[in-house]
């Protein structure tokens, strides 16, 4: 268990412009995170600035930080523009209203999203598109000394993977082993060094026997 301390505060005055959007969208995969503190951008701004996203042919990866019961709200309209839905499991649960990755999956996907990704903490992670693809990955079994940031780290880990081109399976573990690195230290970025590094570690860390 560890104490929070958050403050309110730049975060509640974040925008992106029109102005700003070719210099935003000057990379080939974009990621808006924050959801449900962006007491600016969220709502019909971030349905804006993701279709915009859409229209230049970007691919969207989506992740929130805050949910309550008007978070559905604010996501719902954005699902059509988002290609990789990857929040928590606890967080899909509180948007569906449904308990199984499979039915908060299902509900997400049929809301417009592209694919969800969804983090199931010690039983790994969820993968489920519109097509009819689905695959779980197990966790990596490693000694948790602070989970800050390892949302963020998976989220990290799996664009870098999109932007690989690697496949799925092994987006997942990269993916993964970017979050057990973090997992494995103190602080939101303890273990991450290198791409290489967290790829051998993607290789070589042992995973958790069902």
């Amino acid at each position: 268990d560890r104490p929070a301390l958050h403050v309110r505060g730049a975060s509640d005055h974040f925008d992106v412009p029109p102005e700003d959007y070719d210099q935003v969208f000057d990379a080939p995969i974009i990621h808006l995170g924050g959801t449900g503190l962006l007491k600016k951008l969220d709502g019909e701004p971030s349905a804006r600035l993701l279709a915009e996203a859409k229209k230049r042919g970007r691919t969207v990866t989506f992740d929130l930080i805050a949910t309550d019961e008007y978070t559905i709200s604010i996501v719902k309209p954005l699902l059509p523009h988002i290609d990789y839905f990857m929040p928590s499991l606890e967080e899909a649960r509180d948007l569906s209203g449904k308990q199984s990755a499979e039915d908060c999956a299902s509900a997400m996907l049929d809301a417009g999203a592209k694919a969800c990704v969804f983090t199931l903490g010690p039983d790994g992670a969820f993968f489920a598109d519109a097509s009819g693809v689905r695959k779980q990955s197990p966790a990596y079994d490693i000694k948790i000394v602070d989970t800050t940031g390892c949302g963020d780290a998976f989220d990290a880990g799996f664009i870098t993977a999109l932007h690989h081109k690697m496949d799925l399976e092994t987006s997942l573990r990269f993916a993964q082993a970017s979050a057990a690195l973090v997992a494995s230290g103190l602080g939101s970025d303890a273990g991450i060094t290198s791409f290489e590094d967290t790829r051998i570690a993607m290789e070589t860390l042992p995973l958790k026997k069902a």
